[in-house]
């Protein structure tokens, strides 16, 4: 046999006793192993010639086991990977793994996750690290570890080239940023950087935009669900002043307000490569709003910008109206979540510059007659859309008159649904005159 795979059975130390000296990869996690059962892995470790893969993953494991463990990894010389994760060894087993990866040279990858090994453990972990040059894997997650640590954890990884991934997600949120620079100055290759909800403040940020800066592989990168706010944008903006690989950022729920936009705005004005940028759940406000209108009027690079659930309201979408009048790039503004009148703005963005889109619902919005008037004049010349649903919405007859107009000249449109929005017979009179025109379009 090969390879053993006993995860959560109820396997003692006679059971490891029992486990042969030709096995490569042993997987026991879950089992009640004890001290004894540790000591006979330490005896198969010292002699086995082919184990190169151990997983003692929750396992009650304390100090004590860890301590036979390291010893025998002084001379192994086979193992290459070693999950310890769910444990509870403290910084004082962190501190017997440290020792022993001063003298290991086969080791790498290595997962101490959940062991509760704090500040000082991390500091052992780091030690062992100095002179070590294999190990590509290291895996600290949920550990406990503080903002005390991040300092030593940048001054011992400075000079580091081996360790391509380096997890400290589930602690303080500067260790996550820190884990991220490590990994993207070893390995040029990362083109996507996902760091949602991971607690990251703006202090954080500074760590992420020396990676903007630097990279020339990362394409992607997701921030959403944390707490970097204006302070922590201010470092991206800046980055990203210099940054020529950066296709898609990822910035939603973050408590950015208009400052923050203003950054970004500044930023993108000598950026010519991100495409995509998502603000969705932020608080930018009608001022932000208009920083995006006006900065971003001449832009030619952005093609996706949302926007949803950012207190926009109507000045908002007036600012925006104008600011995009002449953009011929943006063809998604996603504006849902704000004022009506904003809905039907981004709409309207939408139908002008993107010219294979051919159907267009915006049911149950709250759009008034004001709004409808922005998506009428870009229906007007509009050559792609076929089907206009517009129900639940608050047009009246005033709205339903500016699509009449618009709809003369038109003559793509084939279906457009107006169901549930107060039309009286003014309205009523107004669709009439259009199907004696346009004989193309189908109301419902």
């Amino acid at each position: 046999m090969i390879t053993w795979n006993l995860t959560y059975n109820k396997i003692g130390p006679i059971g490891v006793f029992y486990l042969g000296e030709t096995v490569t990869t042993l997987n026991i996690s879950g089992n009640n192993i004890k001290d004894k059962g540790v000591e006979y892995l330490a005896d198969i470790l010292r002699c086995n010639k082919t184990l190169t893969t151990l997983s003692l993953s929750d396992c009650g494991l304390e100090a004590s086991c860890t301590q036979r463990l390291a010893d025998a990894l002084r001379t192994n010389n086979t193992l290459i990977f070693l999950n310890l994760s769910y444990n509870q060894i403290g910084p004082r087993g962190a501190q017997y793994v440290g020792d022993a990866l001063q003298n290991n040279s086969t080791l790498t990858t290595l997962y101490l996750g959940n062991n509760r090994i704090r500040d000082p453990g991390v500091q052992f972990i780091l030690n062992g690290l100095r002179n070590n040059k294999t190990l590509s894997i290291l895996d600290l997650r949920h550990n406990g570890i503080g903002s005390r640590a991040v300092a030593n954890i940048v001054d011992e990884l400075q000079n580091n080239t081996t360790l391509k991934q380096f997890e400290l997600s589930g602690n303080h949120g500067d260790c996550v940023a820190i884990g991220v620079t490590v990994q993207f100055r070893n390995d040029r290759t990362l083109t996507t950087l996902d760091l949602r909800q991971n607690q990251i403040e703006s202090t954080s940020v500074k760590y992420i935009a020396d990676i903007i800066r630097t990279t020339t592989s990362l394409t992607t990168l997701d921030l959403d669900f944390n707490t970097i706010r204006d302070d922590g944008v201010k470092y991206l903006a800046d980055a990203l002043q210099i940054n020529e690989t950066l296709i898609t950022l990822c910035l939603s729920r973050n408590e950015i307000e208009h400052c923050g936009v203003h950054y970004l705005v500044d930023a993108l004005k000598n950026n010519t490569t991100l495409t995509t940028l998502i603000l969705c759940g932020n608080k930018i406000g009608d001022i932000g709003a208009k920083y995006i209108s006006e900065g971003l009027r001449n832009h030619q690079t952005l093609t996706v910008l949302n926007l949803k659930d950012n207190q926009i309201g109507s000045i908002g979408a007036q600012n925006l109206v104008e600011g995009f009048h002449d953009n011929i790039t943006l063809k998604q503004l996603e504006l849902f979540g704000n004022h009506g009148e904003c809905i039907a703005v981004g709409a309207a963005v939408g139908l002008r510059n993107d010219k294979i889109l051919t159907t267009l619902d915006l049911s149950q919005n709250d759009i008034s007659p004001r709004g409808i008037q922005y998506v009428a004049d870009v229906l007007r010349k509009n050559s792609t859309i076929t089907t206009l649903i517009l129900t639940h919405n608050q047009l009246r007859d005033s709205g339903v008159h500016c699509l009449a107009v618009a709809l003369k000249d038109n003559s793509t449109l084939v279906k457009l649904h107006i169901g549930n929005n107060q039309v009286e017979d003014t309205g009523a009179y107004d669709i009439a005159s259009v199907l004696r025109v346009n004989t193309c379009v189908k109301y419902s």
